[in-house]
């Protein structure tokens, strides 16, 4: 089927109603969001032992260290999660 193709005032009308659309729902769900992250380093400290081959070998140096990272998003009328729930 050939795609059809808008004439120019179509579009200006397409185009600002699909505007005042997007407009009034973003009124609609406007909110404050908080977000909260935290980064750590998982990089042992110590020497470890690396599978994968026929030997073992022992790492005991760094080449690139490992961190874990996490974001949690939380609308702030929700109460925070009580200390006893995990």
């Amino acid at each position: 089927m050939p795609a059809m193709k808008l004439s120019r005032p179509s579009f200006v009308i397409m185009a600002a109603v699909a505007l005042l659309v997007s407009a009034a729902l973003a009124e609609c769900r406007a909110a404050e969001l908080h977000v909260g992250g935290a980064t750590v380093s998982i990089t042992p400290d110590r020497p470890v032992a690396l599978a994968g081959q026929m030997h073992t070998r022992i790492a005991r140096d760094v080449e690139s260290p490992a961190t874990a990272t996490s974001r949690s998003p939380r609308m702030p009328s929700s109460s925070p999660p009580s200390s006893g729930s995990r």
